[in-house]
């Protein structure tokens, strides 16, 4: 019991900051190379920052197992650090999102609403060919309500949280690493 006591406590909440930055820097980074060269709606910077969020939380957990627990991480305690590292992620990411939309690049988000509306008109013509211009107009009014660099930001922060245990399900059986069980064997 005492030396339970006197054991360490694991860190949690610092290596997950420290990895959130480096994967936060990292996608940002990449937005503003995609922004600096007129492509930041694309597909492929999509792609690229999920790809590079993936890459980041497998650093991440293998990293934290071997740097801060000495070689050995449970399950549990791997999917709840990369949760962290996502909601971490996401808030740096939802707060640099917010900026970008409405202080830089306001115009981005009009190219935004402006995707939106293609988006919005095309679906409701594979959905319905003979539409009305009222159930065109509710339809493109219900969605551009959630883009604004607010929800941006507020579904930034979800969505990499989610994301992070999302993936964290998966890294976590491939990363985890039990301690062997001490004493002797009979």
């Amino acid at each position: 019991m005492e030396n339970e006591m006197n054991k360490p406590k694991k860190e949690l909440f610092k290596p997950a900051l420290n990895y959130s930055l480096l994967i936060s820097v990292a996608l940002i980074i990449l937005s503003l190379v995609f922004y600096l060269v007129g492509h930041s709606t694309s597909a492929v910077h999509g792609w690229l920052g999920f790809a590079l969020f993936v890459v980041g939380l497998i650093y991440a957990a293998i990293m934290y197992r071997n740097e801060y627990n000495g070689g050995y991480i449970k399950y549990g305690s791997s999917l709840g650090f990369l949760t962290i590292v996502g909601l971490i992620t996401g808030v740096i990411v939802g707060v640099y999102s917010f900026i970008l939309y409405s202080i830089i690049a306001p115009d981005l988000m009009e190219q935004i609403r402006q995707d939106t509306i293609e988006t919005a008109i095309n679906m409701m013509y594979q959905l319905n060919p003979n539409y009305s211009d009222a159930e065109l107009d509710a339809l493109i009014d219900l969605q551009l309500r959630f883009q604004t660099p607010f929800f941006k930001a507020i579904s930034g922060i979800v969505g990499y949280t989610f994301q992070g245990f999302l993936f964290g399900l998966i890294i976590s059986i491939f990363v985890k690493r039990n301690k062997p069980i001490e004493g002797p064997v009979e």
